[in-house]
């Protein structure tokens, strides 16, 4: 038999750690490259209708959601919205206005009203002739008086009016202040000692020494009634003429 002669085992040399490579940054795939017709045709889409500027875009975009503001102009500047009173104006002058004047007014009201009771009802004569009685039952406001005695005065309570019964409630009738007519009898609900402070409806007409009648006032932005005008006193008997 033949000998083979066998190589020596060598030693393997420890092989290093390969080392992770750095990082690079990935870079994006470039788009795709679209047609030479979807070009053309988007090109003549933005000829055909070209893109407004970010502005016009941006007032378009609010314009859709809420209405455009009319513009009317105060002192060479535009301002926000044309009031009733602009139109007003213009109408019954025939031009535009120009400028807004603030008026600062001072009122007195009365602090100290001696309550005489409260108020069951008034009759009135309308501008008409016609006889309408006023009735409160329940939240009845109440009768005062000034110190002097001079001046009749209604206060709180539900002082709103029917003016359907006055025969005023055509749109031609409506006032800020309406003159309901002449106040004929007032009745209010009180006690007083020479009764023995019973509680009792008195009642008390109006102009029957002079014929000077008192006319009822009716705000109808506020809902209240006023007392204007007359002859009367109030004296300790009650109210006299």
């Amino acid at each position: 038999m033949k000998k083979t002669k066998r190589k020596p085992a060598t030693k393997k040399a420890a092989r290093k750690p390969k080392r992770n490579p750095p990082r690079r940054n990935k870079r994006p795939k470039p788009a795709a490259k679209k047609s030479t017709a979807k070009k053309a045709k988007k090109a003549r889409k933005l000829k055909r209708n070209p893109p407004a500027p970010r502005k016009a875009r941006k007032a378009a975009s609010h314009s859709r959601s809420r209405p455009k503001p009319k513009y009317v102009r105060r002192n060479g500047r535009r301002r926000n919205g044309a009031t009733g009173a602009d139109r007003m104006f213009e109408k019954f002058h025939g031009r535009a206005s120009t400028k807004t004047t603030t008026v600062v007014e001072k009122a007195s009201y009365r602090s100290d009203l001696a309550q005489l009771g409260g108020l069951r009802s008034l009759t009135i004569l309308t501008p008409m002739g016609k006889q309408v009685v006023v009735n409160w039952t329940a939240k009845s406001p109440q009768l005062c008086v000034t110190p002097d005695g001079k001046q009749l005065y209604i206060k709180g309570g539900d002082q709103k009016i029917n003016l359907s019964r006055f025969g005023m409630g055509a749109p031609s009738w409506q006032k800020d202040s309406m003159d309901l007519g002449h106040l004929l009898k007032v009745t209010y609900r009180t006690q007083k000692d020479f009764h023995k402070f019973e509680t009792i409806d008195y009642f008390h007409a109006l102009g029957e020494e002079t014929g000077a009648l008192p006319s009822v006032q009716y705000d109808t932005l506020n809902g209240t009634l006023r007392i204007s005008g007359g002859q009367y006193d109030v004296r300790r008997e009650g109210i006299v003429n």
